[in-house]
């Protein structure tokens, strides 16, 4: 009773974030105005006060320094465009640096292995070899924004398992095929979400370059074709498995995952269930945007922006507590930023070949930084390929990522091509 005690959260802590709240929003509301000040001005003291209180009882100085933010976009005083310009200055990359660290926070506490585990086990898959292959791609695919190389890991991991119990050999069609197949299905992945790695030098550059000449790019649109993609290349591929190469999938009928161990009983921890609602809150802003009616509403809602808004959840998800202790680190989140390719520069081409044809640019960036993450012929094609070709089969049969690869590649290529030629002219 006492351990238990000790890991649950203080009412004080509740109590004092409840005090800094009511000054960093409700200031103004409660204290009447005087001496020749106004609302906004009463609003700016209770945001003082409010942020100066939130770093006394130590919640950290990130997130009640972008909670302060927002309670002055909150106030009226500026928006969240006219913040960034008059402190760092360009919106688009700060938006992509904290959208990146709320969705890193699915690594952080695990809820990426735990939905691409899920996604595994379900019963109505198991023993139906087409439905398992698919679901196992797109988990490969959601390794990619989601897990990262340790969801490759992973999946081969689970790979590894499959081909012990059903007894299929390490350099068999099945197995390397389906490795090939995760691999590129995850590299896709890499370019599903603009904020992270060499994805984010170049989605930043593109999109800072359109931005300048008054081209908006659209997060909606790009993660929608994204995900588009995503489908059809695990379709694609799963008929090239079956039909083209012909590839015996027949002995996935008598698999059933749930008895790996790790697969069965599956239980979601709270600090995953936090991660999934925040990042998922973070990435559709603009989604919500597209289905807001003009009004007062739509104009705060935008007001806001996409930067100020995923760190606002990324600062929520900080000041939750589960077991007294936070639920996430935004320093740990944060810190995997890849401050350096944020530098790069790419496409200024993009500019013109939009200006010049009227597309939408969002799909440029997607057809671009989608080519970019799909290579994987060579071990220096992409930073996770390594972890394919250094398997023990392909170092055996070198020759196999050509010949089986190279068709897969030209598909995958077609479908991105065609998805985002099709997005970048009807939107």
């Amino acid at each position: 009773m006492g351990a238990a005690n000790q890991q649950a959260t203080p009412v004080s802590y509740y109590i004092k974030l409840f005090i800094c709240i009511m000054f960093l929003f409700f200031f103004n509301k409660l204290v009447p105005a005087w001496g020749g000040i106004t609302d906004t001005g009463m609003a700016s003291i209770g945001i003082f006060i409010g942020l100066v209180l939130m770093i006394v009882f130590n919640f950290g100085l990130i997130p009640s320094s972008l909670i302060a933010i927002f309670a002055v976009v909150h106030s009226g005083f500026l928006n969240g465009t006219d913040v960034i310009g008059q402190t760092i200055g360009n919106g688009s990359t700060v938006q992509l640096f904290f959208t990146f660290s709320i969705c890193n926070s699915l690594i952080q506490t695990g809820a990426g292995a735990f939905i691409a585990k899920w996604m595994l086990s379900r019963r109505v898959i198991q023993g139906r070899p087409m439905v398992f292959c698919f679901v196992l791609l797109l988990a490969g695919w959601l390794s990619g924004p989601f897990m990262g190389s340790a969801g490759l890991v992973l999946i081969y991991t689970i790979m590894d398992y499959i081909n012990d119990t059903l007894g299929y050999e390490k350099d068999s069609d099945f197995n390397m095929m389906t490795r090939i197949g995760l691999q590129s299905a995850g590299m896709i992945g890499m370019a599903f979400l603009p904020f992270k790695g060499v994805t984010l030098a170049i989605f930043t550059s593109i999109a800072g370059a359109l931005e300048s000449v008054g081209i908006e790019t659209n997060y909606a649109y790009y993660m929608l074709g994204g995900a588009v993609i995503a489908l059809l290349y695990c379709f694609a591929f799963l008929m090239a498995m079956r039909y083209l190469f012909r590839v015996d999938l027949g002995r996935l009928e008598a698999l059933d995952i749930t008895r790996m161990e790790g697969m069965s009983d599956l239980k979601i921890t709270r600090p995953q269930v936090y991660s999934i609602v925040f990042s998922m809150a973070a990435i559709l802003y603009t989604v919500v945007q597209l289905f807001l009616p003009r009004g007062a509403f739509q104009e705060y809602f935008s007001g806001i922006t996409l930067w100020l808004w995923a760190a606002l959840m990324m600062s929520v998800l900080a000041l939750l507590r589960y077991k007294g202790k936070p639920v996430v680190e935004p320093e740990q989140m944060m810190e995997k930023i890849m401050w350096g390719v944020v530098l790069a520069t790419v496409a200024p081409f993009c500019i013109e070949y939009c200006e010049t044809l009227g597309v939408n640019g969002s799909f440029i960036c997607l057809a671009l930084i989608s080519a970019a993450m799909f290579a994987f012929l060579t071990m220096a094609a992409v930073g996770p390929e390594p972890l394919l070709l250094s398997q023990e089969p392909f170092v055996k049969k070198p020759g196999y990522i050509w010949s089986h690869g190279l068709p897969v590649l030209v598909m995958g290529v077609l479908v991105i091509w065609t998805v985002s030629t099709v997005g970048a002219y009807v939107f």
